[in-house]
This record gives C-alpha cells, structure tokens and sequence, in this order.
C-alpha cells in the first residue's frame, strides 16, 4: 500500500464521518492479484452488531465501493456492490461512474456523491 493510499483512506474517512457521523463507514486497503484497491463500505448501522443477525449487508443502505486502477493509468470508481436495491430505494436514477486521473481525484468525487444523496440513503433507516 503507497503513502497516496493511505492519504486517500484518511481523506475519505474524515470527510465521510462529517456527513455521517453516526453510520458505519469502513474504509480498507485490498490487494488482489498483487494490486491493492482502496475499498469502502458504508451502511446506516453504526457497527454490524445493529444491523438484522449482525449482518452488514442486511442494513438496507449497505453499499460496497472500490477505487480501481484502470489500464491506461487512471482510476475509477464502479457502480456499488448493493444487496437489494438500495440506489432504487433511495430514489436515485443510476450510478455513473467516477474517473480520474488520480485516487484521490476519484475519492473527492465519491464524497461529493455520497454527500448529495446523504439524505436520502440516512431515510433508508435500520432494518431490525
């Protein structure tokens, strides 16, 4: 993992945490094939312990992301890993994907995404 992950995951973590001071944000480094991704996952539940069988993926906001190196040297986020129709639910149309050239590029446009829709995904509520 490079110093410009880390700074990524620190980046994200504080400036998620102002939107959502109370949900669950778990930002991590994942190597797969020799190549470590910045992933994040984010659910209303404040741990996993709150959520239905203290499963994460049963809060009906949990969304999986990823920062992935594209071939040509630049950087994307895809559509998130959902379990239901959490975009749907929350009255979001569709999920574009972020590009930059940069991880933090594409970190900063996660933030800003998660920051226009917060309102909607905190009206998700908790599943009990």
């Amino acid at each position: 993992m490079s110093n410009t992950q880390v700074e990524v995951m620190e980046y994200m973590k504080t400036e998620l945490r102002k939107i959502f001071p109370t949900s669950g944000l778990f930002i991590r480094p994942r190597t797969i094939i020799g190549q470590t991704n910045i992933h994040f996952f984010y659910m209303n539940a404040a741990k996993p312990e709150d959520c239905v069988s203290g499963i994460p993926e049963n809060d009906p906001a949990f969304m999986a992301f990823a920062i992935w190196n594209d071939r040509d040297g630049s950087f994307y986020v895809d559509a998130p890993a959902t379990h239901g129709n959490v975009l749907r639910n929350a009255g979001i149309k569709r999920f574009n994907k972020i590009k930059g050239s940069t991880e933090m590029e594409c970190a900063v446009k996660l933030v800003a995404w998660m920051s226009k829709h917060s309102t909607a995904f905190l009206a998700l509520g908790l599943r009990r």
